[in-house]
């Protein structure tokens, strides 16, 4: 079935990830994907004008109309960056289509040219950083820091590494390494990431156009109130008409439905809606991978065991700002969900849930970007050490060349990069325990099944 869901789920992520050198975006200076209502853009900023099109709001700005406009995916002013737009030459009948004339090109080619060149000091020393276990994680990152320097050098940027590993097997205080010449095979282009990021991120924002939301905790924490209180006066009301009701265990509930074939406490009914929901999350996850450089390229076995054994940490890291821990809820576009139903459908999983609604917090705390999510999720999709692959090497690729553009961001965004990258690393490590959690909850699945045959997709997953 997910062999199926990969064939029929079609997109020429080769053409999409080719393209000409491209100055940055004429509004905000992000990373530019064409030329959109006449103007070299983002895909952000394409976005944004497209709505401002559909919508036509109001607009006014707080301040003197003269703010500066960034590529960072909130507090830009919509009415300053919309008058940008429109002071750049945007408009509805700019729009064009066919190929980029040879004048196009050549000015884009230029001007890019005329921005490189520049050189970037870029310090990945690790001192002072909080030590955490070398597992398959840190393994990863001590082998992609020693084979760094030839990526960096390929576009003028100056990188010192400096990494040790001490008895413990833990990083910790910093000694020099020598980082000997790496083969090409994870060298890219800055021009290269940029390709690769445009093309991840701008797919990202197509097929969950409501991320930007979650990751608004003002936002999310008003919606998670909202839930909580009307779930709190639903169960008020349920328990003046009929008394206190503690939850039926699963053990009772079973023989109740086997013998008659009731859904007493409409567990049933829960289940249903959620497993709709995963499958079609899940069509979702397969649409992404396929367009990630070089997925496609990969054997259909080893793309189904990719995609079955990173569904739970690719899901987690989209959906961590859906959870409340101090109220017990998760709130989403789709589902909205409180503890109790949780462990009414999956029996008794207080450990696990806790541990889930903690480890969001964690993230939560981590104040991720759209784009560091982004390739974070591929990350997590291309690690090799979870199942046997039949070409383990193209998936190690794979994942080096996305790395590549989590260290991109890193370096462009963050003021300490490598103590950013060492927290993300350390939380990549800690979420294996919850896949193994998870997985053991999904292997004691029993009388469930009778709901979940309807959703093969789920099944087959859930079962890997």
């Amino acid at each position: 079935m997910i062999e199926e869901e990969i064939v029929c789920v079609t997109r020429n992520n080769k053409e999409a990830s080719s393209g000409l050198p491209l100055p940055p975006c004429r509004i905000c200076s992000g990373i530019a994907s064409g030329i959109h209502y006449g103007v070299n853009t983002c895909e952000a900023c394409k976005a944004f004008f497209r709505r401002s099109l559909i919508h036509k709001d109001k607009l006014s700005c707080p301040r003197n109309g003269d703010c500066i406009i960034t590529d960072k995916k909130r507090g830009n002013c919509s009415f300053c960056r919309l008058k940008k737009c429109l002071d750049s030459g945007m408009s509805k009948e700019a729009v064009r289509h066919g190929r980029y004339t040879i004048a196009i090109r050549t000015k884009n080619i230029l001007e890019v040219k005329k921005l490189e060149g520049r050189e970037i000091e870029m310090s990945l020393d690790l001192s002072r950083s909080p030590p955490y276990k070398c597992s398959e994680h840190g393994k990863l990152i001590l082998h992609f820091l020693r084979n760094q320097r030839s990526y960096f050098s390929c576009h003028g940027l100056v990188v010192r590494t400096s990494v040790r590993v001490n008895s413990s097997d833990t990083l910790s205080e910093v000694a020099s390494i020598d980082s000997s010449p790496s083969s090409d095979l994870y060298d890219m282009s800055e021009e290269e990431i940029q390709r690769w990021l445009s093309l991840i991120v701008s797919t990202q924002e197509e097929i969950y156009p409501n991320m930007q939301f979650y990751l608004d905790r003002s936002y999310m924490e008003k919606k998670q109130k909202e839930f909580h209180d009307q779930y709190t006066e639903r169960m008020k009301a349920s328990t003046e008409l009929f008394g206190s009701m503690s939850s039926v265990p699963k053990e009772v509930f079973k023989k109740v439905y086997l013998e008659t074939g009731i859904d007493i406490d409409d567990r049933f009914k829960l289940l249903n809606n959620h497993a709709g929901h995963i499958q079609r999350s899940i069509i979702k996850f397969i649409n992404f991978a396929r367009v990630i450089p070089g997925f496609i390229d990969l054997t259909t076995q080893d793309k189904i065991s990719l995609v079955k054994n990173s569904r739970f940490e690719y899901w987690l890291l989209g959906h961590y700002g859906h959870f409340h821990p101090d109220l017990g809820v998760s709130v989403g576009k789709e589902m909205k969900m409180h503890k109790d139903d949780m462990k009414k459908m999956w029996g008794n999983t207080d450990e696990y849930l806790s541990a889930v609604h903690e480890f969001s917090r964690t993230l939560q705390n981590m104040s991720f970007s759209l784009e560091e999510i982004a390739i974070l999720r591929g990350i997590v999709l291309t690690f090799r050490d979870r199942c046997i692959l039949e070409e383990p090497e193209k998936v190690e690729r794979l994942q080096w060349k996305l790395m590549n553009c989590l260290l991109y961001l890193l370096n462009k965004n963050q003021t300490c990069p490598s103590h950013r990258l060492t927290s993300i690393i350390d939380r990549l490590t800690a979420m294996r325990n919850l896949t193994d959690m998870n997985k053991q909850i999904s292997q004691n699945l029993d009388i469930e099944w009778i709901v979940l045959k309807n959703y093969p997709l789920v099944c087959e997953l859930m079962t890997a």
